[in-house]
């Protein structure tokens, strides 16, 4: 027999030896070429220190300011790496705390985001505080200062259309819309601060500075070459007036109901109005989980958003819809006319008009520049009862129908978040309301925008 080696065995040494030479190669990229491992296995002698960049500022269409920023400083820590020698005292004392206060702050910052990550100690400290904690940051690791931004309103006006800003929580950054955040970034809640974070926000930046002897951060590490700029967020212009909007607001004080004003040749909202409101500097600063809490706990609902949320009657301004369907469907033509006395008797209860001079519904236009009660209640009923529809249930879902296809009974799409769609009723509506026994007199109010 011969005693050639089987060739098997070169293969599998090759491999080995193939695998092996990768694992080499990578460790040598790892260790010599790449510095950012290297950084970030020396963090000792490497200090990271994040920069949060100024988010936009909000105008108005005159390019008055609604929304801008101050800048806070904060002391962040990471719990599991105060040293048992940490000096405690002389910490206290640059801050003006106690010793208790210390312990409990400590502790309530590792049950609420764990031990393991930086996270805020005491937020806008006074500039006396920050002043005498920067003379000795040094003795002070694992604490740290660092500077944020804080918005505030200088007109105090428009806190339900602006929203607030609000840490993200470790519940939120499960979500893969916060993907791109770590604990103690701040983001927009609500408003057009949730609707516009991504421009807003702008880019956090990333700096390597080299630490002395004393722990202190000093010099840019290889001279910035690994540093990431922050990058401020763009800014905004509303089609908002903010003296519109404070004038309103002045008109709606002490009420309970909602203002929108719309410039019909753009539709852009100038102004919008919930009633009752808040200041929405209530909820920047220090203080606004407590605020917050009060605002929700309020029996008046500042909270609550009427104009994006609230049902109301639409009244009056269905009746052009309430003819446009009536003359698509031939119910009735431009010349229908109804002989309206100052109220409509045909169904089991009278319905007021607010007019009763002969001749004022004579045709649809006139009723329409009257907004006579008894025309459309009457059109409504015609377009319902239509013999084509075979029924009032089946015609109503046509009417239905087309509302639906103008946009009722959907949300507009306007950029503040949490829009509601409205009602529209159709025929299940109606069979739920009634189990099921009504007709066209039962629901006549519906065809002069009430229900």
């Amino acid at each position: 027999m011969s005693n050639a080696a089987n060739p098997r065995q070169y293969i599998i040494r090759l491999i080995f030896i193939g695998i092996a030479s990768i694992m080499l190669i990578r460790l040598l990229f790892l260790q010599v070429f790449e510095s950012k491992y290297k950084v970030m296995a020396n963090d000792i002698t490497i200090y990271r220190k994040i920069v949060y960049p100024p988010r936009g500022i909000i105008y108005d269409r005159k390019g008055k300011v609604m929304l801008y920023n101050q800048v806070v400083y904060d002391v962040v820590v990471t719990p599991n790496s105060i040293p048992k020698g940490f000096d405690t005292i002389q910490f206290c004392q640059s801050l003006g705390i106690d010793k208790a206060f210390f312990t409990k702050t400590v502790e309530r910052v590792k049950i609420r985001n764990g031990g393991m990550r930086q996270s805020p100690f005491m937020e806008e400290l006074s500039q006396e505080q920050a002043a005498r904690f920067q003379e000795n940051m040094y003795v002070f690791a694992p604490f740290e200062l660092r500077q944020r931004y804080m918005r505030a309103y200088p007109h105090a006006s428009a806190g339900l259309v602006m929203g607030y800003i609000g840490e993200v929580s470790p519940e939120m950054l499960k979500n893969t819309r916060y993907a791109s955040y770590t604990q103690g970034d701040y983001t927009g809640m609500n408003g057009l601060e949730r609707s516009y974070e991504e421009v807003l926000r702008g880019q956090r930046g990333v700096y390597y500075l080299e630490r002395d002897i004393f722990n202190r951060p000093r010099d840019s590490y290889m001279n910035g070459a690994l540093d990431t700029p922050a990058v401020a967020g763009d800014s905004l212009n509303l089609y908002m007036d903010a003296d519109l909007q404070a004038y309103a607001e002045k008109l709606m004080a002490n009420k309970i109901g909602s203002v929108v004003a719309i410039e019909p040749k753009t539709g852009g909202i100038i102004a919008m109005v919930s009633s009752p409101g808040y200041d929405p500097n209530l909820l920047s600063g220090s203080d606004r989980a407590k605020n917050y809490g009060k605002l929700f706990m309020d029996a008046t609902h500042p909270l609550f958003n009427r104009a994006m949320q609230a049902s109301y009657q639409p009244g009056s301004t269905i009746k052009p819809m309430t003819g446009l369907v009536a003359l698509d469907v031939d119910a009735i033509s431009p010349s229908f006319g109804f002989n309206c006395r100052g109220s409509y008797y045909l169904c089991s209860r009278p319905i007021a008009c607010e007019h009763k001079d002969a001749g004022h519904a004579a045709n649809f236009r006139l009723a329409l520049a009257h907004s006579c009660n008894s025309y459309f209640c009457h059109v409504f009923r015609l377009t319902v009862d239509n013999k084509k529809f075979g029924g009032v249930k089946r015609g109503l879902q046509v009417w239905s129908d087309y509302f639906s296809s103008f946009g009722f009974g959907h949300p507009t799409g306007v950029d503040i978040p949490f829009e509601g769609k409205g009602l529209l009723p159709d025929s299940n509506y109606y069979n739920k309301r009634y189990n099921g026994s009504w007709n066209s007199c039962t629901i006549v109010f519906v065809g002069m925008g009430a229900r």
